[in-house]
């Protein structure tokens, strides 16, 4: 019997005049909409509320998180689903981390995930590196998180999948409009997911306002590597229904069809004992 899972997505409107407690209303607005149809988990971009990492927007997210975090367990609670929101999260010892909160069923935390490869701008406006890529044990399947950057590295998804995740949620600004090759965005997204045999589920906030050509998106991308759904419109939303078992519907290679006999070839393949570089600083 296939175990299936119900995933909200949403493309936010990138309105860049919009101050960051009108982007969360909007933002929480799009995600119930996803819980109204049953969504067992929704997933928000990265950097909405402040658009862009200055340190005046660093500064200022103290002012917004306290709200966006409580009104994010109250709405998980109120549809008894998983809500995975983004913020900037200050700390007791004064570090920023570029963060996502996972809150459950009963609207506690269920964890955190704090962004492992800020970009050079980020760093330069104070926020800290994260050191691991932990994966939860929701009641529907085992997530990961990687956020933006976090994805232009393969070893974040490969320790993911490693940790177990089935699906890893991708919370991203978006992609420059003048990288090219233009489809450089996609093909690492879809190899990620390929390589590891995981669902990935990007949720971006640019959506072409800024740029003429737009290089990523909001969506689903299977084990198989196929994209499932995009989102195009600025403020639709979809929950899509997704099998937990197989790589993917169109993936044919002989029968072999099962994500989990994908990962346990892949694991038992991999030579870990050639990978020692990997650890070392250059």
């Amino acid at each position: 019997m296939s175990r299936t899972a119900k995933i909200g997505i949403f493309q936010v409107v990138a309105d860049y005049s919009w101050a960051p407690d009108k982007c969360v209303e909007h933002m929480l607005e799009l995600a119930e909409e996803c819980l109204k149809e049953k969504a067992d988990v929704v997933t928000m971009p990265e950097w909405y509320q402040y658009k862009t990492g200055e340190a005046a927007n660093v500064e200022k997210s103290k002012l917004y998180i306290d709200d966006n975090l409580e009104r994010s367990s109250k709405l998980a609670k109120k549809y008894g689903a998983y809500v995975v929101t983004w913020d900037l999260e200050h700390t007791a010892d004064g570090k920023v981390y570029n963060t996502s909160f996972i809150y459950g069923r009963d609207g506690s935390e269920v964890g955190r995930f704090r962004k492992v490869h800020p970009t050079s701008g980020e760093l330069g406006y104070g926020i800290s590196r994260g050191h691991d890529f932990p994966v939860f044990e929701l009641d529907f399947a085992k997530v990961g998180i990687m956020i933006c950057f976090d994805n232009k590295f393969p070893e974040s998804a490969g320790i993911l999948a490693r940790n177990g995740a089935e699906i890893i949620l991708y919370p991203l600004y978006g992609e420059w409009g003048d990288m090219a090759p233009s489809d450089l965005w996609e093909v690492c997204l879809r190899a990620r997911a390929i390589d590891n045999g995981v669902y990935i589920v990007p949720s971006q906030l640019n959506n072409g306002i800024m740029y003429k050509t737009r290089t990523a998106y909001t969506g689903i991308v299977s084990p198989g590597g196929h994209v499932v759904k995009t989102l195009d419109e600025p403020g639709s939303h979809a929950v899509v229904e997704i099998d937990l078992e197989k790589l993917d519907e169109k993936h044919v290679n002989r029968g072999k069809n099962e994500i989990a006999r994908f990962r346990a070839g892949m694991l038992k393949a991999r030579n870990y004992a050639a990978y020692k570089i990997l650890s070392q600083e250059p």
